[in-house]
């Protein structure tokens, strides 16, 4: 028996969905809503359209999980994992003062997932969308094999080049960078913001239980919350390609989009912790409430012990520490002896440090590390991302290459800032 190709289902689909396009823009040009006959075949076109993708992608789920069959345990998942169907609204939403949900994405929650979620258009599916093509498409002027992307920007094109992403097309993108990001492997949680503004409840400190006497009134205790307010700054990179390379490489599409999430990922990792050259954003280093252990000389397990009774202290379960390559080669070289009175051996790791999980990046500088519940930290991303092409900037027009550049609008924010410690003043 022929096996079936999620392909070819996937192509199926794709003529339902055109199908149903037709009879929205015959409607639209027509400048009438469609008869009840016409909404009747819409919606079984939809509605087949959905089961097509249902098939399509169990096939491509089995055919996954047979790759994996013989590979060690460890490399079998994925670091940020697929979501089931019927639980891709996260599980944490926020409610603001006039009832709208926010919605906030933990590890475990995919980007694509809340795009899909609260899409407006279900006709679009964002797994079928791709930034690497719609960028190809922008520069070359050709759409062929685009019709989806450019059905999602619709007229966000503009004529100078740039575009204003949908958000059905950013899914893939955004979990890209996420899943290359060590914050958000640490534990940092997304919160989508719709707004330039967004002001969330930050434990100033916590309220503390007391025993009281019969008829006695209960002790008073401090102020525990304040508010905190996020303003999204504009972030970004431009990177150049030759026109050539665009217009002939097999593998452009794939490797610009995981290139641009590299980056993307690099910089929410150096911003979420050092933040920006001026005030904003915000990162750990200058939030206020955030531990500190001054260590005045080589990082040494003493001292990241000391970080973490300060966040034991706090009532904090540290989800992970985070430290530089050259900090990490520093511990690595720690020995138990002199080698000459006491034999030398390499230190171990002592047991309650060993327990949190631990990740080196180079967007730690080398004379602080951190340690903490980094799900306390929220990445507050304006919706939107833009992105620009020209064939004219700086010397592009002469050395024949197309600039491309990629920007959004983010900030940082902490719920319980004295769940995260800085340990500063490291020499290496």
């Amino acid at each position: 028996m022929p096996s079936i190709d999620p392909n070819e289902i996937r192509r199926s689909r794709g003529l339902k969905i055109d199908a149903a396009e037709a009879l929205r823009k015959a409607a639209e040009t027509g400048k009438r809503a469609l008869t009840d006959t016409q909404m009747i075949d819409f919606r079984k076109l939809i509605e087949e359209s959905r089961e097509l993708l249902s098939q399509a992608e169990s096939l491509e789920e089995l055919a996954r999980l047979r790759a994996t069959i013989g590979l060690p345990t460890e490399q079998r998942v994925g670091v940020i994992p697929i979501a089931d169907e019927h639980a891709a609204l996260p599980a944490a939403q926020w409610s603001d003062s006039n009832g709208r949900r926010v919605h906030v994405l933990g590890r475990e929650h995919r980007f694509i997932d809340y795009v899909r979620a609260t899409s407006r258009r279900p006709e679009l599916n964002p797994d079928e969308l791709s930034l690497g093509r719609l960028l190809r498409a922008m520069i070359t002027k050709t759409w062929d094999g685009c019709e989806l992307e450019r059905r999602a920007m619709s007229e966000s094109i503009n004529s100078g080049g740039g575009v204003l992403v949908a958000d059905e097309l950013l899914g893939r993108f955004i979990d890209k960078a996420r899943n290359k990001s060590v914050l958000s492997q640490a534990g940092m949680r997304v919160v989508p913001l719709s707004s330039d503004t967004c002001t969330i409840a930050r434990v100033a400190t916590d309220p503390s239980f007391a025993i009281k006497a019969e008829n006695a009134v209960f002790s008073e205790s401090d102020v525990a919350f304040d508010a905190v307010q996020m303003n999204p700054a504009t972030v970004g990179c431009v990177m150049y390609a030759s026109r050539e390379l665009v217009e002939d490489s097999a593998n452009f599409v794939q490797i610009v989009e995981s290139v641009l999430a590299a980056a993307f990922a690099v910089q929410l990792d150096l911003l979420g912790l050092h933040g920006g050259a001026t005030s904003r954003p915000n990162g750990i280093d200058s939030i206020a409430g955030v531990q500190g252990v001054d260590v005045s000389g080589a990082l040494s397990y003493d001292k990241l012990h000391d970080a973490l009774t300060k966040l034991q202290i706090a009532n904090a379960a540290p989800s992970a520490w985070l430290l530089s390559p050259n900090q990490q080669n520093g511990l690595a070289k720690l020995l138990t002896g002199d080698g000459a009175d006491s034999a030398a051996f390499p230190m171990p790791v002592p047991p309650a440090l060993a327990e949190i999980p631990r990740f080196i990046s180079n967007q730690v500088q080398d004379d602080v590390c951190y340690m903490g519940d980094f799900s306390t930290l929220l990445l507050g991303l304006r919706s939107g991302v833009e992105i620009e092409v020209s064939t004219t900037a700086g010397e592009s027009f002469v050395r024949h290459q197309v600039a491309i550049k990629l920007s959004a609008r983010v900030d940082f924010a902490a719920e319980h800032s004295n769940h995260l410690c800085r340990l500063y003043g490291i020499t290496v």
